[in-house]
């Protein structure tokens, strides 16, 4: 059981990280660039409306309201 729950966190580990890399490969293209994410700021957020991600789409609209 503890083998299958590390290797599952381990696999979403591995995905977030990807994900942010291609956050932040985008982001620098847009115009203006959207600010860019690290591991260590997404890790910390704890509720969705810390998540500024959501608050910095194309639109520029706030989607947590």
């Amino acid at each position: 059981m503890h083998t299958s729950i590390w290797k599952a966190l381990k696999k979403w580990g591995t995905a977030i990280c990807n994900a942010i890399k291609r956050y932040n490969e985008l982001a620098q293209q847009l115009n203006p660039p959207a600010p860019a994410l690290e591991w260590k700021d997404v890790v910390n957020y704890t509720f969705v409306s810390e998540f500024d991600l959501l608050r910095h789409s194309y639109s520029r609209t706030d989607i947590t309201s």
